[in-house]
């Protein structure tokens, strides 16, 4: 999973503002609905089945794909909400 281009703060989303996750080379599918989205703390940030991140309310949390076909294979993202 990645957070886009790679830039400083590219991993911050103001409060009701959203962000699509992109999927790097590294993914073993590169299909955004092959993937199980949760945000450790939903509400700070929730994320669709499509991989779109909406921020919440402040804070900081955790966004984790997982492969719906290989539970091994899972990707995380920590993304700033302000």
């Amino acid at each position: 999973v990645s957070s886009g281009n790679g830039k400083v703060n590219e991993n911050t989303i103001r409060v009701g503002y959203t962000r699509l996750i992109s999927l790097t080379e590294h993914a073993p599918y590169n299909k955004i609905q092959s993937y199980i989205w949760t945000s450790e703390d939903p509400t700070i940030a929730s994320v669709s089945e499509f991989g779109t991140i909406k921020g919440l309310k402040p804070g900081k949390t955790i966004i984790h794909g997982q492969y719906k076909y290989n539970s091994n294979y899972i990707g995380s993202i920590i993304v700033q909400i302000y």
